[in-house]
């Protein structure tokens, strides 16, 4: 009797769990933020790792020749480290692509490849603004109102850049077409390394490889990360590679 009771509670549990898990995810995506969510932030890590580990070898390249050579060298010459580009190129690719609504729409491959590329200029601009000392204070300060509450992304951008504005310093870095280049090489970079888009010369879209979204709604259903899984083990995590980046990298848990 005891046993089935707990049988019940369990599964109780697990249902309620994958709800909660569901509405995160499913908030998140709405404001364009689920690489923010619980469950997307354990994607954003892992396929995070394995652009990384492919960018710091790209970066230290010295070729003259090659696809997207133009795009590489402006981020070589940006000195923007390995593990911050691939952060926010999969940041960028996780909020705006639809991966938690199962539908057919892509994200125009010219807008998604700029997208990520200013998101690089903000955040090089900001370093270059937080170079002073009184305003990496000032920046520090905002850090902390934002973090306080959830305000929307373009409602931190602008405030930013109202500080910008007033030390008379320029927002922007690059011109279009030095975007166009970047966002385009990481574009095809993560295609050839993580396999989590499909692009193709066909199309003037980017879409969500479809491995990526399934393993994504069967997260959804069940639910698992939101239940106790890792347990005390001496086993070591699995790193994370092209391999297993769908589902397999980290640590072995209860559902494996």
């Amino acid at each position: 009797m005891l046993v089935d009771q707990q049988i019940q509670i369990e599964k109780q549990l697990k249902e309620e769990a994958a709800l909660r898990l569901r509405n995160d995810s499913y908030k998140a995506a709405a404001r364009q933020a689920w690489s923010e969510s619980k469950l997307g932030l354990k994607y954003t890590r892992g396929f995070t790792q394995v652009l990384c580990q492919q960018l710091q070898t790209l970066l230290l390249s010295t070729s003259t020749v090659g696809r997207g050579l133009t795009g590489l060298k402006l981020l070589q010459q940006s000195q923007l480290q390995a593990d911050v580009i691939a952060f926010l190129t999969i940041k960028s690719l996780f909020n705006s692509l639809p991966l938690v609504y199962r539908t057919k729409t892509g994200v125009r491959r010219v807008s998604m490849a700029i997208r990520i590329a200013k998101l690089l200029e903000e955040e090089l601009r900001i370093r270059h603004f937080s170079e002073d000392k009184t305003r990496r204070n000032l920046l520090k300060k905002l850090t902390k109102t934002f973090d306080k509450r959830q305000y929307p992304r373009e409602w931190r951008r602008r405030t930013i850049k109202n500080y910008f504005d007033a030390e008379r310093m320029s927002w922007t870095h690059w011109s279009d077409e030095e975007r166009l280049h970047i966002g385009m090489f990481l574009l095809l970079t993560v295609r050839d390394t993580t396999g989590a888009i499909e692009l193709t010369r066909e199309s003037s879209y980017v879409y969500p490889a479809e491995p990526l979204v399934t393993e994504v709604a069967s997260q959804l259903a069940s639910g698992d990360l939101s239940m106790l899984l890792h347990r005390p083990t001496l086993t070591e995590p699995t790193p994370w590679t092209p391999e297993n980046i769908f589902n397999g990298g980290g640590y072995i848990n209860a559902s494996e």
